[in-house]
């Protein structure tokens, strides 16, 4: 299950606020359509709180790896790469999993793949609405800068790494120029228009092929 099959069932169904079967206490943003919860909450079901009405829990850090090792969440799975994460909850699907995603604010990163699981999820169902694999899907509020900073015993190692850490944040560009130099080299071959790769026109997240579809043409 790659970029092709993700990018053919994205945006099929519109999803609402508030669809699928929220469990734990949440609010919903204006504007989103996946529910929050607070870092008390999460800090909960981490020691226990709502175990009586929790089945399995996946908590997703969808930071870079750098900033994942730098200090994670008790039990928290680093994917960065929305299309591995996809693949991986799909292939074996746990019944009844509780899914809490968050980057290091939650502003970006987190909602943006939060919506794209549920999408997948949404495109998988199409013919039996409102099913879903996953119907208690979260965004932890605040990211891990907030749960790190009021929870560092929760969090392993104790440590919180900025996206933007130094030479981390430099070799990670460095990493995506390459990326997108050998983008540009497949779509040519496509006959496509590509971001172009000179300095400071590289994008800071990495463009899947959902996206391509989205990029301003180059002149």
């Amino acid at each position: 299950m790659g970029d092709e099959s993700q990018s053919k069932t994205i945006g099929l169904i519109p999803d609402r606020a508030g669809s699928g079967n929220p469990i734990l206490p949440h609010f919903i943003k204006p504007g989103e359509t996946i529910p929050r919860i607070t870092k008390e909450t999460l800090a909960g079901v981490l020691r226990g709180s709502y175990s009586a009405r929790l089945g399995q829990v996946h908590i997703i850090d969808c930071r870079f790896r750098y900033e994942y090792d730098g200090g994670h969440i008790d039990q928290a799975l680093n994917y960065d790469d929305h299309a591995q994460l996809v693949d991986w909850l799909f292939k074996s699907p746990g019944s009844g999993a509780v899914l809490v995603l968050h980057c290091e604010y939650s502003v970006c990163r987190a909602p943006r793949v939060a919506g794209l699981v549920r999408n997948y999820d949404r495109g998988l169902h199409a013919d039996s609405y409102p099913d879903l694999t996953y119907e208690s899907v979260y965004v932890l509020d605040g990211g891990y800068r907030d749960f790190f900073a009021s929870y560092p015993s929760l969090c392993s190692p104790r440590g919180y790494v900025e996206m933007t850490d130094g030479q981390n944040w430099t070799a990670y560009q460095r990493l995506e120029l390459d990326r997108l130099k050998l983008d540009r080299l497949k779509d040519k071959k496509r006959s496509r228009l590509v971001w172009p790769v000179d300095g400071d026109a590289v994008p800071p997240l990495r463009l899947r092929s959902e996206q391509r579809d989205k990029r301003p043409r180059w002149s």
